[in-house]
C-alpha cells in the first residue's frame, strides 16, 4: 500500500530537498525519474520547483496526476518519454538506476536532458559498506535482488557518472525511512517469531506509526553535467 507509506517517505524526501537546496541552482525545472505517486514532487513544488515526472507504472502516474494536476507527468522509459534536450536544471533519480539494464546509458540520457551545468541527484544501494559485508546475504539491499540488476560502491557509482559526462560534487550515506510497523513486517525475512514479537511490542507501546531511518544502506550522490557523450 504505497499511498499509506507517505508519512514514512516524507521525512526522507525532506532531507533530500535540503541537500538539493545546497547543491542545486535556484528552484527551476525539475524532473523526477521514477516519480511514483508524486509525493516527492508535491513537496518540491511547494518549495518553488517547476515539476515534471516519469514512471513505468501507468497506475502510479494516474495517481500522481490527481495530486499534481498542472505537472508534466509521463508514462514509460526515460529514453522513450519524449522530453526535449536540455529541458531541466535538475533531475532526481531516487532508487532507480539499479533497476536499469544499462546504468551508463540511462545516465547519458539524463545528461542529454540536463542543461549544461545541471545537477543530477541520485541514490543507489551501496554494497561496499561494512554493514553489507557483515550481514552478507542477509543484507537488506539483497532483499530486492530480483529487482536490482546492479549494485554499487562509491567508486563504481563515480565511474558510471564519469562515463556519462558527469562530475561528482558530493556523496553521503543514505537510506530509507519506514514506520515501525513496516519494519516489524520486514523482520519476517529473518524470523517469523521475531516479526510477531516486534508487532506485539510496537502495538503495546503505541509506536506503530513512528518513523525510523536507515542511513547506511544507500549512497546519495550529487553530480554536475560537464559534457555530452556519444
Amino acid at each position: 500500500d504505497y499511498a499509506a507509506m507517505r508519512p514514512s517517505l516524507e521525512p526522507g524526501f525532506r532531507k533530500k530537498l535540503s541537500i538539493m537546496r545546497r547543491f542545486a541552482p535556484a528552484p527551476g525545472p525539475l524532473l523526477d525519474v521514477g516519480c511514483a505517486y508524486g509525493f516527492f514532487l508535491d513537496l518540491a513544488r511547494h518549495e518553488g520547483w517547476s515539476v515534471s515526472g516519469v514512471d513505468l507504472s501507468a497506475h502510479a502516474v494516474e495517481r500522481a496526476r490527481r495530486l499534481l494536476a498542472s505537472a508534466d507527468l509521463r508514462v514509460g522509459q526515460l529514453h522513450e518519454a519524449g522530453f526535449p534536450t536540455a529541458a531541466f536544471d535538475t533531475i532526481t533519480c531516487w532508487d532507480v538506476i539499479e533497476h536499469t539494464r544499462d546504468p551508463v546509458a540511462f545516465l547519458r540520457e539524463t545528461a542529454r536532458l540536463l542543461k549544461p551545468g545541471g545537477r543530477l541527484f541520485l541514490t543507489v544501494p551501496n554494497v561496499g559498506t561494512r554493514h553489507a559485508r557483515i550481514l552478507g546475504r542477509y543484507w537488506e539491499g539483497f532483499a530486492k535482488i530480483r529487482e536490482h540488476l546492479f549494485y554499487f560502491t562509491p567508486a563504481t557509482a563515480d565511474r558510471a557518472l564519469e562515463l556519462a559526462g558527469f562530475e561528482r560534487l558530493h556523496r553521503q550515506p543514505s537510506g530509507p525511512s519506514v514506520t515501525m510497523n513496516f519494519l516489524a513486517g520486514k523482520l519476517a525475512r529473518y524470523s517469523n517469531s521475531i516479526s510477531r514479537a516486534a508487532h506485539a511490542l510496537i502495538e503495546a507501546t503505541h509506536l506503530r506509526d513512528a518513523v525510523v531511518g536507515f542511513p547506511f544502506i544507500d549512497i546519495l550522490v550529487v553530480a554536475r553535467r560537464v559534457s555530452q557523450t556519444a
